[in-house]
């Protein structure tokens, strides 16, 4: 359930035209201010990966096919709000926030996948490559 309301959340923020008009100009004045920055890259990092952590999180005692559905799901919705924004009025579809998208899934993903050794605080990995 969180998932799904959590996905909605993002594509909400990803695709309307002004996602912050619930702070009036201030919302509209911060947008602009980050546009293309570090911090709106960073804030694209961040929600994509609090995607692919939960993700991460519905995949482990998934079998291999649903492991990969939500996988191929991750990374479509992470590609393709990013290019339905080219048709939305105040939105813009660039490669560095796409590229922003898949980093921070994928780093979502791997934090909560890689499992870690309780004793050493290692990193373990099993035979499978997993």
């Amino acid at each position: 359930m969180f998932l799904v309301t959590y996905v909605t959340l993002l594509s909400y923020l990803t695709l309307a035209p002004d996602p912050w008009w619930i702070f009036g100009s201030t919302g509209q004045t911060v947008e602009e201010t980050l546009d293309s920055t570090l911090a709106d890259y960073f804030q694209h990092i961040v929600a994509f990966g609090v995607l692919g952590a939960m993700l991460a999180v519905n995949s482990r005692s998934a079998t291999l096919i649903r492991r990969r559905l939500l996988g191929t799901f991750g990374l479509g919705h992470a590609i393709g709000t990013e290019c339905l924004q080219q048709w939305i009025p105040l939105r813009t579809c660039t490669l560095t926030d796409l590229a922003a998208n898949i980093t921070g899934l994928a780093a979502g993903w791997w934090l909560l996948k890689t499992p870690c050794n309780p004793v050493t605080g290692s990193l373990t990995f099993n035979r499978s490559g997993e």
